[in-house]
């Protein structure tokens, strides 16, 4: 196993919050009913070309027919603490080249995959697992302090993970082979590997965070107030239209998504009965992903931010 050297102080956070995301074509290890078929976009490693994605589910022969697998200690685990490891065993001839850090945890609702952790990925990290070798992740999940922010975690091999709720989720690994330490794009296809597990528990409640100072209703519209200086004003409105977004971005989100998102966050906990519009009064860095004419649906709703001044 040959591992490149972190870039200290060069970070680059990926974006897997995007919601559910259909960007490749399965292989024919893949089964959407068990398992997903694509990795979450990510802003900066796109996989280009072919795709390939294989799926070891538990108690089953391995997926490619070539000896690898992605598995896990354990089935299933239970919330609120949970604890549960992955191993990545290459059973091919040639190096696996990936990036040890840029696993992606997926959980599926209403029949889709969406990502639902965001992650901070070190700057040039790829590394190659050779032939015959194995790598392993350990995740603890620790639902506590859920009035935090949910902020992006660090990438590595032992992440702690919070805001998970009951359901299947599948940890993912993507990558390539080829020669020891090329680039995942210089390899084709490319391949993923997942692992199915689930997470026994209580569900996520959406709650907003403990940030939000002050929050009023007038009718059918709510202002929510985050204690900042000198703050706008994001609008957002139930039923708004996704078809023709003025920016042509719309995704469907669930709870474990909006965590990641702490202004999202404050504004759908409050869309209460009857509530039209929530005016969130925030930090211009802190709803900088709100941009006016962004369409999203969550729990089968479709809500648009239609104005940011």
């Amino acid at each position: 196993m040959r591992r490149r050297r972190l870039l200290q102080g060069s970070i680059g956070v990926v974006g897997a919050l995007a919601g559910c995301v259909d960007r490749f074509t399965p292989g024919a290890g893949s089964d959407a009913r068990a398992c997903p078929s694509t990795v979450p976009r990510v802003e900066n490693a796109d996989y280009d070309g072919e795709f390939e994605m294989n799926c070891h589910r538990p108690g089953g022969s391995t997926p490619d027919g070539s000896g690898t697998a992605l598995t896990a200690d354990d089935r299933s685990a239970s919330l609120p603490d949970a604890d549960i490891a992955f191993t990545l065993t290459n059973g091919r001839d040639r190096h696996f080249d990936t990036n040890f850090y840029d696993w992606s945890l997926q959980k599926r609702a209403d029949g889709e995959w969406h990502g639902v952790v965001a992650r901070r990925v070190p700057a040039d990290s790829e590394s190659s697992l050779a032939p015959g070798d194995s790598h392993a992740w350990s995740v603890s999940i620790r639902n506590e302090d859920l009035g935090q922010p949910v902020e992006p975690v660090e990438a590595d091999e032992s992440p702690s993970l919070r805001a998970l709720g009951a359901g299947t989720y599948a940890f993912v690994v993507a990558g390539s082979y080829g020669e020891a330490g090329r680039s995942i794009r210089d390899n084709q296809p490319s391949v993923g590997y997942a692992r199915p597990f689930e997470l026994d528990g209580d569900s996520l409640e959406l709650v907003p965070t403990e940030a939000v100072e002050d929050a009023t209703r007038d009718g059918d519209t709510v202002t929510v107030s985050v204690g900042v200086d000198d703050p706008e004003t994001i609008t957002v409105e139930r039923g708004v239209d996704p078809s023709t977004p003025d920016d042509g971005r719309h995704t469907t989100l669930i709870t474990e998504t909006v965590y990641g998102r702490p202004t999202l966050r404050n504004v759908l906990a409050h869309f209460e009965e009857g509530v039209e519009r929530v005016r969130l009064r925030t930090g211009a860095t802190a709803g900088s992903r709100l941009r006016r004419g962004t369409t999203f649906s969550y729990r089968g709703t479709t809500y648009g931010v239609t104005n940011r001044e």
